[in-house]
């Protein structure tokens, strides 16, 4: 294990500890990774989760290297999930179990609270399920086009036309609420 994956497994225990002792933790987003679902400087909300509890379109908080990242579930296997932000085209590297912080319960943006409900965890499920979809293709494009780079960075932003959909959708969704 380098230094860097220490000191990133202890971030992720300490926010644990935090999240079981008080109950809940709080986190800023930062970067545009999630849009439109998560904005810039929302704050979410996580709650510690059990492995067997995580479902297709749940959004986690999880460490990855150093950083701490929340994504989109879009496929669990046994022993590793794979994610992706909203707003990528690829897919992020299977996360293990010991690297997920929490689930979001909730977002707050500009003040306004937004708790996740039965229904916004329907609609979740929905939008985790084009978002593997968009992901599968991203996958498939990277392994199809990886040493022609040039193609690859083409189909990257082609793909990424494969998302304003998806994005209508997810301002509809989450606006109706």
């Amino acid at each position: 294990m380098s230094k860097s994956d220490a000191s990133a497994t202890l971030l992720t225990k300490t926010l644990r500890n935090i999240l079981v002792t008080e109950k809940g933790l709080a986190l800023v987003v930062r970067g545009t990774s999630m849009l439109p679902y998560l904005k810039d400087k929302d704050r979410v909300w996580l709650k510690e989760v059990n492995w067997e509890q995580l479902n297709l379109g749940d959004l986690i908080s999880f460490e990855l290297g150093d950083v701490v990242f929340t994504h989109r579930v879009i496929y669990k296997t046994f022993g590793k999930l794979l994610t992706k932000g909203d707003n990528n085209f690829l897919p992020d590297p299977p996360i293990e179990p010991e690297r997920i912080i929490g689930r979001v319960i909730g977002f707050e943006r500009n003040g306004k609270v937004v708790l996740l409900s039965k229904k916004q965890e329907t609609i979740n499920k929905i939008l985790g399920v084009f978002h593997a979809i968009i992901g599968g293709i991203g996958r498939l494009c990277y392994h199809l086009f990886r040493n022609k780079w040039g193609r690859f960075q083409f189909i990257s932003r082609l793909g990424r036309g494969f998302l304003l959909p998806v994005h209508i959708l997810e301002r509809i969704l989450i606006n109706g609420n």
